[in-house]
């Protein structure tokens, strides 16, 4: 993992402790290496892009408030050397968005902050959310462990991995 403050008013990120930008890689228990890059500091607003998977069903999302996202079904999704990105995709609005995550009025079109709005109203009512608890907590040990592995300068950290 690496991390810098890249992006920082004048190198203080309002996110610390953690860092402004940060990239870590992953390998699977098929041996297949994943990457994720995240920044708390996004330098050429109104754009923003984010990629989020779900079980087999994931979303693009270069969006701005209101505007089209994109959404893929990662069944079948390759990578090779040629092409990064392969699979079908299809643009999608915030009504057929809200077919797989519920509509949250006052949010923007992207399901980053519907998923979590959801997830934190089910909590406070007691309810099931959207996304099983197993699930939510393996995206949270990645990033987690991730962030430790910057911060103690790129030494892999072990993910514990929770299954249904």
């Amino acid at each position: 993992s690496f991390a810098n403050d890249i992006g920082g008013y004048q190198g203080n990120p309002i996110c610390k402790p953690a860092k402004a930008f940060q990239v870590a890689l992953f390998r699977t228990e098929t041996t297949a290496i994943a990457k994720c890059a995240n920044a708390y500091v996004f330098a050429r607003e109104p754009t923003r892009i984010s990629i989020q998977v779900v079980g087999r069903t994931g979303s693009y999302e270069c969006h701005q408030v209101d505007k089209p996202g994109r959404l893929f079904i990662a069944d079948g999704h390759k990578i090779n050397k040629a092409q990064r990105r392969k699979g079908e995709t299809r643009r999608i609005d915030r009504e057929s968005l809200s077919g797989i995550i519920p509509l949250v009025e006052g949010f923007h079109s992207g399901a980053n902050a519907r998923i979590l709005e959801n997830w934190l109203q089910a909590i406070k009512e007691g309810t099931k959310a959207s996304i099983h608890a197993k699930v939510a907590a393996n995206f949270c040990m990645s990033g987690i462990q991730a962030s430790r592995s910057a911060r103690d300068g790129g030494k892999p950290k072990e993910i514990k991995i929770y299954n249904n």
